[in-house]
């Protein structure tokens, strides 16, 4: 009910588009990936063009805090990483999230994006 028909009104949605809102860290990137939310607010935030940081155990990947080994096995996963197989509790919430991130380009253009961040913060 919060969310109505659009989750681009949701109140995480409305902080993301914020301008105040520069930065958003994916705190364990596939761990989060893993969830529906996670990716509508991953797709959402490079849509508004918000710089998304990858934070590992190891720390910022992007500050190179992690290890090469790390980036090595974080390399495999993304690159056979696909964002549509993620999974929600609430096929409500499964459906408007996918319509959501369809809008912005689909799952293809995600995992797309998703390889693009990682490429960049190795770099």
């Amino acid at each position: 009910e919060e969310l109505g028909e659009d989750v681009y009104y949701s109140p995480f949605a409305q902080v993301l588009r914020s301008s105040m809102v520069a930065q958003v860290a994916l705190v364990s990137p596939f761990r989060a990936l893993n969830r529906k939310w996670c990716n509508y607010e991953f797709c959402l935030s490079r849509f508004e063009g918000k710089t998304v940081l990858m934070l590992t155990m190891d720390g910022v990947v992007q500050a190179g805090h992690v290890a090469p080994k790390t980036l090595n096995e974080l390399a495999k996963r993304v690159r056979d990483f696909d964002c549509k197989e993620a999974t929600c509790s609430s096929h409500a919430d499964t459906i408007l999230i996918d319509q959501a991130v369809a809008r912005m380009g689909g799952y293809s253009q995600l995992n797309s994006t998703l390889k693009d961040v990682f490429r960049a913060a190795i770099y």
